[in-house]
Order: structure tokens, then C-alpha cells, then sequence
């Protein structure tokens, strides 16, 4: 595919049709349009029609268009990260899955930033399967969440398993009160809950736990983003599953205390990354440390 002519297509679909497009190009509409019809040939499928007096997008030609602009804005950005006056090594891109708690993707980070002075961290948040998917673009240098990679994930990545914790369910004062009668883990049987999504892996153990407890109360949410689910649960929505290591943090902040913890269900994390020589040396802090953290 000649990436000029998906250029004018993009500028076409940008710039409101073919006059638009070449008066930003500053070429005729005849080279604009004739060039666009190369596209076409090359496709084999029509990407511009005519309406009247003016000449829009076909359906193929939005989805075209689409990626283009996808296309494109990496092609920026690559042409910005290149022209940067910095090494690459003075940048380290950190993708933190959503249901890792920030103050634990701190801890991770952490040794990395101690052991290379200078060093300048970028962390993107998102859902574990669109930072993998960055990662194999090299748009990330390690990808922070609490599960391995499955099968399906680009080739030459791997996991690395770092530290684990156990957890503990965590509620305001005044919400536990009611059900301060019932021992632990007993005064759950009708505490409302506030639980991670449902792709969440520590959503599915704290449910097998509930399960072999004979418990199940009310769920009055369902959380993908861990930091809103914990902000919900301050306001006194409901109760929380956390890592335990997080209660002085979650005490401090959200006025949440402890109702009981649960040591056999762990939440695990793990340090996703691609081998090769143009792996970030930050990386490798990042997985021995983590071995190492005492969580």
C-alpha cells in the first residue's frame, strides 16, 4: 500500500472532500482525486463517492479513514519520541493495569526510578489486554498487572510473577456498625459489597471464598477502575475487598477500616515485557525487586 494515497484520503476525510483536502495540500483536485484512485485499485473497493456537487466517504472509506488517523498520530509520535533530545534509556513507559492499586504500582516502580538516576516515568492506566496490546506496539516499555499473560499474547513477551499479597475487606464505620454482632467472616452475609469487574482475577477468588463460606451478600457494584471502586467505598457505599498491606493508606485517605482479612485468597502481580536487545534495563530492576518486596 502506497502510504501517500492513504494520506489524501485521510486529508480528504479530515478537511470536508477532495477540494478541502487539496487546498491543504496545496496540490489540484485532480492530482488529489487521481491519486485517491489509486488507493482504490490497490483495495479493490471504492472509498469515495459522489453526492451532487460533493464527494463523500463510503463506508470502506471510513473504515480507511479510521485507520489512517490511527496510522498517522503513531507516526507523530514516533517522529516526536525520535526527535526528543533525550536517550531512550532516560524514559521508562510504564502501562498500570486498572486493578492495581497506585499505591502498590508506586512500590513496583519505585527501585527502578532509585537505581537509574534521571530517569523520567511515563505510566499509562488502562485494562490489562489494551497495555499488552501497546506493549507489542513498543509503545510500552512493561506492563504492571495481576495476571500473567495467556497464550494469545505477542510473541516474545513474558511474565514475570513479582510479589503477592493478601487481602482484607475494608469498610467505613459507620456501614459496618449494623453488622458488628456477627463474627468475621459471618457479618458479610448481608454487608453490602463493592467488587472489581467481572474479567477481574481476585473478583473470581474472593467469589470461590464467599462460595466456601456459604456467603453471599449484596453486591451493589461492579468496579474495572480499583481507585473508583475504593473512592465509592469511602463514601460509604459499601464495603471493599483491598490488599492488606494497603490499610494504613486506605485509613488515612478514606477513613476505611479493617473488617476482617482473608490471608487464602492472594492477589498476585505480575511484570509483563518483551525480550530482546531493546528492552529497557529499568525492566530487570523492576522484576528482581519485585521477587523481593515484602508486601
Amino acid at each position: 500500500m502506497n502510504y501517500k494515497h492513504l494520506y489524501y484520503l485521510w486529508m480528504a476525510a479530515k478537511h470536508g472532500g477532495i477540494a478541502g483536502a487539496s487546498e491543504r495540500l496545496h496540490l489540484t483536485p485532480q492530482t488529489v482525486s487521481s491519486q485517491i484512485k489509486l488507493l482504490e485499485d490497490r483495495v479493490g473497493c471504492a472509498l469515495l463517492r459522489r453526492r451532487g456537487r460533493l464527494v463523500e466517504l463510503t463506508d470502506a472509506g471510513r473504515v480507511a479513514a479510521d485507520y489512517a488517523a490511527k496510522i498517522f498520530a503513531l507516526g507523530a509520535e514516533l517522529e516526536r519520541e525520535l526527535r526528543a533530545p533525550r536517550r531512550g534509556d532516560d524514559v521508562l513507559r510504564v502501562g498500570v493495569a486498572d486493578s492495581i492499586h497506585k499505591t502498590i504500582a508506586c512500590r513496583l516502580i519505585e527501585p527502578a526510578v532509585s537505581s537509574h538516576a534521571g530517569l523520567r516515568v511515563v505510566c499509562r492506566e488502562g485494562n490489562q489486554a489494551s497495555l499488552v496490546g501497546a506493549l507489542a506496539e513498543h509503545r510500552l516499555d512493561v506492563v504492571l498487572c495481576d495476571a500473567p499473560l495467556h497464550d494469545e499474547g505477542p510473541p516474545r513477551a513474558r511474565s514475570d510473577k513479582l510479589g503477592s499479597t493478601g487481602m482484607s475487606v475494608f469498610a467505613t464505620p459507620a456501614l459496618a456498625e449494623p453488622f458488628r454482632d456477627a463474627a468475621f467472616p459471618a457479618c458479610l452475609a448481608h454487608m453490602p459489597m463493592l467488587l472489581p469487574g467481572a474479567d477481574s482475577v481476585l473478583k473470581a477468588r474472593f467469589d470461590a471464598w464467599l462460595d466456601s463460606n456459604g456467603l453471599a451478600p449484596p453486591i451493589v457494584g461492579e468496579f474495572d477502575d480499583g481507585a473508583l471502586m475504593v473512592a465509592f467505598a469511602g463514601e460509604g457505599k459499601g464495603a471493599i475487598v483491598a490488599p492488606s498491606v494497603l490499610e494504613a493508606s486506605l485509613r488515612t485517605q478514606y477513613a476505611l477500616l479493617p473488617v476482617g482479612r482473608i490471608d487464602e485468597v492472594r492477589h498476585d502481580f505480575y511484570a509483563i515485557s518483551l525480550d530482546g536487545r531493546g528492552k529497557h534495563p529499568a525492566v530487570g530492576e523492576i522484576t528482581r525487586a519485585g521477587r523481593q518486596l515484602e508486601f
